[in-house]
């Protein structure tokens, strides 16, 4: 949900409304509608939209981590894609945990 208010607070930054803030990043109104009450995740295309159209850190869309502003944009992508894969590491373990658990149980 944080993310959700980050992304309402860039646009009201740049005092725009959803349907110009939608347009400059080639999505509809309806879309940052969702985006910003926290019903439509954000993925990596419109991060890196976020980041070439307007400059926002994705580091700091996602985490609301504070970052410098002379970040390399190469490391930033690289730190996110490696924060990526253990997260999909992380969430394949859980759920070789969870079907264990079930087989364990004998839950279907």
């Amino acid at each position: 949900m944080e993310i959700a208010i980050r992304i309402r607070k860039i646009r009201q930054n740049r005092r725009m409304k959803q349907d110009e803030f939608g347009d400059y990043l080639d999505l509809n109104r309806s879309t940052i509608s969702r985006l910003e009450s926290g019903k439509q995740l954000i993925d990596q295309d419109l991060l890196k939209k976020f980041w070439d159209r307007l400059q926002v850190c994705p580091r700091w869309l996602i985490t609301g981590e504070e970052v410098g502003f002379l970040i390399d944009k190469d490391e930033e992508i690289a730190r996110l894609q490696n924060d990526l894969e253990t997260t999909k590491e992380l969430l394949a373990a859980k759920t070789e945990i969870i079907q264990l658990l079930k087989d364990a149980a004998g839950v279907k």
